[in-house]
């Protein structure tokens, strides 16, 4: 009876390793490449050894040639890839012991765009006052030399526009409202709006390790774990200047943030609604213009302590500086 139940277990005990390695030696890298890259490519090797072998030039298209447990290793060019990524379904998925990879290397994804010049339009008599209307008018904001530019909230209405100081906007009426110096004009700036809605979006996955990524200038939010996105996590992230949320976690999601830097972002640095689980492990939410958190929902634990949506609270008060 002994030894057929060993022999049980031993044929048990191969089987699960054969299913370990298995998954191990079909799991592969594809790598990404937004200077040296091409949509054609297979993604297959950091450098092309043979026509078609060498990295994708978008994070998305690897996603798309990417299965389940694979790595996506993303090259740190020195530009910042500006596209939206959608992280969503079993290809993009991992296992517990095989989790699906995003390394970021410190590479920037950027939801802003130039504005253009010829968009910019003077507002009434004025010479130093000018107005632009973006496609996407919810949670904007206005950039000066890839930084959010300073904006004044207490005016509400085109009577108060006289009160804009020189180098700051302010929103009204679907439109960024700028104040140039009294010698300059818009196109004497660079200036860049968001353009894009969301930077990384997670959604109906499992298991999925973002890492070593900084997300920046989305018009609502620099990750969205939409719905379904269980037991991913974020490490060494850098959400800033998003327009409504660094972290955005809804649904049924279960998502975990460590070693992370929040910061600059429109409404809260997290942002939580639905069933959702956010558990934040020594990460700093810097509070400039907007709180540490807005919980709408869910359960938010920071550093193990579960947070109320009526208690705001911030572990530094330092700016964030871009790199």
């Amino acid at each position: 009876m002994s030894c057929t139940f060993c022999r049980i277990r031993i044929v048990v005990v191969l089987a699960a390793s054969i299913l370990f390695l298995n998954q191990r030696l079909h799991a592969k890298d594809v790598y990404v490449n937004n200077v040296a890259g091409d949509d054609h490519n297979t993604g297959q090797l950091e450098r092309s050894a043979s026509p078609g072998s060498g990295p994708t030039k978008s994070i998305q298209r690897a996603l798309r040639l990417a299965d389940a447990g694979d790595r996506i290793v993303i090259a740190n060019t020195g530009q910042a890839y500006y596209e939206c990524v959608t992280v969503q379904g079993d290809e993009n998925s991992g296992s517990k012991s095989f989790p699906f990879i995003i390394e970021g290397n410190g590479a920037v994804i950027d939801g802003t765009a130039a504005v253009p010049e010829a968009e910019w339009r003077p507002v009434a008599e004025t010479k130093t006052i000018f107005a632009f209307e973006p496609d996407r008018y919810q949670h904007q904001q206005l950039f000066l030399d890839g930084k959010p530019l300073a904006q004044d909230v207490s005016i509400l209405s085109q009577y108060q526009l006289g009160l804009l100081k020189p180098e700051h906007w302010t929103y009204l009426h679907r439109c960024l409202i700028l104040r140039t110096a009294n010698d300059k004009l818009p196109r004497d700036y660079n200036l860049s709006y968001s353009a894009h809605p969301v930077g990384v979006t997670l959604y109906r996955v499992r298991h999925v390790v973002v890492r070593n990524l900084t997300v920046q200038g989305f018009q609502l939010d620099g990750v969205n774990a939409h719905d379904n996105a269980f037991d991913c996590r974020l490490e060494d992230v850098r959400l800033r200047g998003n327009g409504r949320s660094g972290l955005s976690v809804g649904g049924a999601s279960r998502i975990e943030l460590a070693g992370s830097t929040l910061g600059d972002n429109g409404v809260a640095q997290i942002r939580t609604e639905g069933w959702s689980t956010t558990k934040v492990i020594r990460s700093e939410l810097l509070v400039t213009r907007s709180p540490a958190w807005s919980i709408e929902g869910g359960q938010l634990y920071v550093d193990g302590e579960l947070k109320s949506p009526a208690f705001v609270h911030a572990n530094s008060r330092s700016p964030l500086h871009r790199k």
